[in-house]
């Protein structure tokens, strides 16, 4: 005959396993609370590459082509945050965006130029959409 808790241990030996490999999950993704935020520039890599990523005014990173591969991902806290491009002879455009909650995944944004008619003379502006 069979030991009805024998089930019963299969079940609170599994709910272990799962509940130790979601804690190393969330350890091995940074530890929590951090997202990511993807920026591609394939439309004009040549433009991009070498701009300086800002997160709040902070220079978190530049813009890398990779072989290529033109998608640059940067870690940034659950919450609103204000992102800009800046480099030497472009204007820029601040975009505001809000991470989600954890496991909303990647938010991917654009980065393109603008021409724009600024003082009687056009004006180069990396865009993020």
């Amino acid at each position: 005959m069979t030991d009805p808790r024998r089930g019963f241990r299969w079940r609170a030996a599994w709910f272990v396993v799962v509940a130790v490999m979601l804690v190393l999950w969330r350890l091995a993704a940074g530890g929590g609370g951090s997202h990511v935020i993807q920026i591609e520039f394939g439309m004009d890599p040549e433009t991009f590459t070498g701009a300086e990523v800002l997160v709040d005014g902070q220079v978190v990173g530049t813009l890398e082509r990779l072989r290529n591969r033109t998608l640059n991902g940067f870690r940034l806290e659950e919450g609103q945050h204000r992102l800009e491009l800046r480099k030497e002879g472009f204007a820029s455009q601040p975009t505001v965006v809000d991470v989600g909650a954890f496991g909303s995944g990647p938010q991917r944004l654009m980065a393109e130029v603008e021409d724009r008619w600024t003082g009687g003379e056009v004006v180069p502006v990396l865009v993020l959409r």
